[in-house]
């Protein structure tokens, strides 16, 4: 979005300053070394302008979006037909957009020079792939952009002679090449994590390069085909780059719709596992059973025999009860020794068993149960805490190398981190915006209660200051 927003005044200093440039080009020159100055105290100072200017001027000279839109109007002029109402306004002051876009470019690159080109040297193998390529990108096209910056000035061109000019002046292709290259790699990977924005910007500068080529290739036989010839061809290339831009963006959106590898995915804590008899609502335990009970309840195992009694059989003594004899009445023990005569002999009644009582225990036998003495309760000690309830600061170095680039928040509460908070953030939001990045670490923090998180893809560096900062903030916690 910032190219689009840069191509207006790109616009303005073709066409209502054009002239002006071309006759006086120094104010315009003296202005933009005056931006690079602001862009780079700002940078390395670390401040961030709030509001409308922070998101959509100050993005135009400090990434480069000016000098950038600049660049693809010196550009595009080049593959106009001859004679073309383009070639007619641009081709005049290309020289002077040439050395503009240059001086501008110069503030972007010292600024993100710092912080990216160092870690090339020095940490080259943490540093995401397209990252690298796109600083190896950058770095050519800052060396080529020396000879023809140089070489834009008439005074030199006048020096060199027109032949030796036109060579040194092939330097812009592959300029542009790299130009691309360096643009895309920073672009493509953001829209691939579905940043806002940043799927239209990958389309613009696709169709912008695109189209170019195909017209710059078309151009090579304009005085074959001809100038209306030439033109319905390059508006065929127009529509050719429009529909590759088209692809490559509906290409980048289809990932959208799955989890990325680097985006963080929050999982509940797996279910332990219930045993059967926990599980079910209707079961109790069974009380252990004691000595007086036990020695009471016959075993469920061991089942008393069921006996009937045999007529034929005279029945088994009795066991005599352990308490006092009672005496048997004289009438009931003299039927019971000699039975009335009868003229027919039947057998004689059996008389109906006596249930034996049960057997009284013996005094001796039950063991004396003295009273289990109940233990005092020993005083519940007090929980092992971890942190300090309050709120804590911490910052650390982030991708800009200062000591302060991430700066947190962190609220302690029952020994918990119940909230943690980004109050300050000094590092380029497009590789880590802390309201998307940043809130899905801190969810990840809060979950594990721990800022031992995975990082952002893409954002290594942005990532462990957010890391490091709360790990600060928590040795404070630890230590009030």
């Amino acid at each position: 979005m910032a190219f689009l927003i840069s191509l207006v005044p790109a616009l303005i200093l073709c066409l209502p300053l054009g002239k002006r440039l071309r006759a006086r080009p120094l104010p315009f020159y003296c202005a933009a070394v005056l931006l690079d100055l602001a862009v780079a105290v700002c940078t390395f100072a670390g401040v961030r302008f709030p509001g409308w200017f922070g998101n959509w001027v100050w993005p135009i000279f400090a990434r480069g979006a000016l000098a950038g839109a600049i660049f693809v109007l010196v550009m595009v002029t080049g593959a106009f037909p001859k004679g073309s109402w383009g070639m007619k306004r641009l081709l005049p002051i290309r020289g002077q957009l040439s050395i503009l876009a240059s001086i501008l470019a110069v503030g972007h690159n010292v600024a993100y020079s710092k912080t990216y080109l160092m870690r090339m040297f020095t940490h080259a193998g943490s540093m995401p792939l397209p990252t690298l390529l796109s600083v190896i990108c950058a770095v050519g096209t800052d060396l080529l952009m020396i000879p023809l910056f140089i070489t834009s000035f008439p005074a030199v061109r006048k020096r060199m002679g027109q032949k030796k000019w036109k060579r040194l002046q092939r330097l812009a292709y592959p300029f542009y090449a790299l130009l691309c290259a360096h643009i895309l790699l920073l672009t493509v990977p953001n829209a691939l994590r579905g940043k806002p924005g940043y799927i239209v910007t990958v389309f613009v500068y696709t169709a912008v390069f695109v189209s170019y080529l195909l017209c710059r290739l078309m151009k090579t036989a304009e005085g074959r085909l001809g100038a209306s010839k030439l033109r319905r061809r390059q508006l065929g290339g127009l529509v050719c780059g429009l529909a590759a831009a088209a692809v490559l963006t509906i290409g980048l959106r289809l990932p959208l719709s799955r989890p990325s590898a680097g985006q963080p995915v929050l999982s509940a804590a797996p279910t332990p596992a219930v045993p059967a008899a926990a599980a079910s609502p209707t079961a109790a335990p069974s009380p252990a059973p004691t000595p007086q009970a036990a020695r009471e309840t016959p075993a469920a195992e061991e089942p008393r025999p069921s006996v009937t009694p045999d007529p034929t059989t005279a029945p088994e003594p009795t066991p005599e009860p352990t308490g006092t004899p009672q005496p048997v009445p004289a009438d009931e023990a003299g039927a019971t020794a000699a039975p009335a005569e009868s003229p027919v002999p039947t057998a004689p009644p059996t008389p109906a068993p006596t249930p034996a009582p049960a057997p009284t225990p013996e005094p001796t036998s039950v063991p004396t149960l003295e009273p289990t003495p109940v233990p005092t309760p020993e005083p519940t000690p007090e929980p092992v805490r971890t942190y300090r309830d309050g709120t804590y600061t911490g910052a650390a170095m982030g991708n800009l190398g200062t000591g302060t680039d991430v700066a947190v928040s962190v609220t302690i509460a029952d020994d918990r981190i119940v909230s943690i908070t980004i109050t300050g953030f000094k590092d380029d939001t497009d590789y880590f915006d802390p309201g998307t990045e940043g809130a899905s670490m801190i969810t990840a923090m809060l979950t594990a209660q721990s800022a031992n998180v995975d990082g952002v893809s893409g954002a290594t560096y942005s990532s462990q200051g957010l890391r490091d900062a709360v790990r600060n903030a928590l040795a404070q916690a630890r230590q009030a």
